[in-house]
């Protein structure tokens, strides 16, 4: 029975050092934006949106050459090699004011990216006092004001989401575009002036984070004596997340139209409902309650399309909970009397039949579900007072939120990205509309620029004095008094595989002199 024990214990080895072999991860290739009001839950506005098209519709930040650093915590070893003739003083000498200390092996490469900024207001943006949370893929995040992602100091630069580096070093060599090439991107880095350190290098220094942020957004490596910026260079960034002083819309009013109409017996009529909100804006998505005060006069359905039975005066009501609008229906016995020519004189409400009035515009269909880059044709019927149909209507088409999508002068619609918008066909003051939802694509975009790059194997980076994503800022770990100040890379597994082969060569010692 013995001899099964060392059998046992190599597989159970085996088994463990299964579990620590490194998985590879691969970079992400789109953020999803949202913007919530100040409840903290309620959605006011979202998109989702590749890289892809950060790199053909925004402003692209960084020109693939000039390189840029994160300085990491200053440690007493390595602040004496740099300043050997000077004395240690922890309070002061951590916040390293020459930024001359483990800065140059904190190199993030030569990238390319998306502002911040102008991701933000894809969802209407940011405003003083509003907050926004950068978030990767395993929830690690750092929380930024407003003022540092649209008013940045230029010792801090330009907030960017990179999807394209060339030649960093920081995490071991990487070149290329997310996902593959750069994967540990989308990744936040600071576009930094060259003012403070003495290379002439664009370093965020710590000095910088002390000088450009509130306290309160300070990142430490070890809290309070080793101050550090590497910890705001998130990787996998997959959200951005607004939180904003915004009330959250309430239903306020709903408008019915047309809000007075004078029908004949038998005839029907289309009500449309408007719901609005407390700052006077739309709100898309409200569902309708239709009723009428007299159903002999006239019944409506839940679509609001109202049917004319018997003489008299009715009022139709546009309900969702407490908040209602209301429209007066008056309906006349049906005049069967002709003219001298043998025309009906009229439509029973003052207005002869030869001259409508356009009073209805219906937009078809009401509601549509789309994925990116798909398209829809929208057709728009004008109707009159009587609710017939009005040939010839010239409509102007548009669409609430140009992010999702783009609508032409014939009603076609193209999706761009995720999101909800509304579709407005529009003559005069009469308006009808249609709400469409596009969802996030559900493949990895390929990049359409081939740059020559430096393609290298994915190596797992050697572990040094910033650590990446921790859950808080304060680690607890004792540092390590040196750092190195270029990563050296390994083979991925290489150790794990090494020590098994140990492993088994003890099974087989052990094997071999029990017989």
């Amino acid at each position: 029975m013995k001899q099964y024990v060392p059998l046992a214990l190599l597989c159970a080895g085996v088994a463990l050092l299964l579990l620590t072999l490194p998985a590879q991860a691969a970079g992400t290739t789109e953020v999803h934006v949202v913007k919530y009001a100040s409840d903290g839950t309620t959605v006011l506005n979202e998109t989702t949106v590749n890289y892809m098209r950060m790199k053909a519709n925004l402003p692209v930040y960084g020109d693939g050459t000039t390189h840029y650093y994160h300085q990491g915590p200053i440690f007493e070893d390595a602040w004496n090699e740099v300043h050997p003739n000077e004395t240690w003083d922890l309070e002061e000498d951590k916040w390293n004011p020459e930024e001359d200390v483990n800065v140059l092996g904190e190199d993030l490469g030569a990238v390319k990216g998306t502002d911040v900024k102008d991701l933000c207001d894809l969802v209407g943006g940011m405003s003083e006092g509003d907050e926004v949370k950068i978030k990767a893929v395993d929830n690690f995040y750092k929380s930024f004001p407003y003022s540092n992602v649209y008013e940045p100091d230029p010792r801090q630069g330009p907030m960017v989401v990179t999807w394209y580096t060339e030649d960093a070093t920081e995490s071991g060599p990487i070149s290329g575009y997310v996902p593959e090439d750069y994967y540990n991107g989308m990744r936040l880095v600071f576009l930094a002036d060259a003012s403070t350190n003495p290379w002439g290098k664009h370093v965020f220094g710590i000095s910088d984070m002390r000088a450009c942020l509130p306290e309160d957004y300070w990142h430490y490596y070890q809290y309070p004596d080793y101050p550090s910026t590497g910890g705001y260079t998130i990787k996998y960034i997959d959200r951005i997340l607004i939180y904003s002083s915004i009330e959250p819309p309430e239903l306020t009013s709903i408008a019915v139209s047309p809000s007075s109409v004078e029908l004949e017996e038998d005839a029907t009529k289309q009500f449309n409902a408007t719901a609005y909100d407390q700052n006077g804006d739309e709100m898309p998505d409200i569902i309708f309650t239709w009723t009428s005060s007299d159903e002999t006069v006239g019944t409506i359905d839940e679509n609001g399309l109202f049917t004319a039975l018997d003489a008299g005066e009715t009022t139709i009501t546009a309900a969702n909970e407490t908040v209602e609008g209301t429209a007066t229906v008056t309906v006349h016995e049906e005049d069967s009397d002709d003219n001298e020519d043998g025309e009906d004189s009229g439509a029973g409400d003052g207005t002869s039949q030869s001259s409508p009035v356009l009073t209805v515009i219906n937009v078809s269909p009401p509601s549509v579900t789309l994925n990116a880059s798909n398209t829809q044709q929208f057709n728009a019927t004008a109707y009159d007072q009587t609710q017939n149909p009005i040939v010839g209507v010239v409509f102007n088409w548009t669409i609430g939120n140009e992010t999702v999508g783009t609508i032409n002068n014939a009603g076609f619609f193209t999706a761009i990205a995720a999101g909800t918008t509304t579709i407005r066909a529009a003559n005069g003051t009469v308006n009808g509309t249609a709400n469409v939802t596009v969802l996030a694509p559900t493949t990895t975009p390929s990049p359409t620029e081939t740059l020559t790059v430096n393609a290298t194997p994915f190596p797992s980076p050697t572990a040094h004095s910033i650590p990446t994503h921790s859950p808080s800022a304060t680690v607890t770990a004792t540092p390590t008094p040196t750092v190195t100040s270029t990563p050296t890379p390994s083979v991925p597994g290489f150790e794990a595989l090494f020590a098994l082969v140990g492993l088994l060569t003890v099974a087989y010692v052990i094997n071999r002199r029990k017989k």
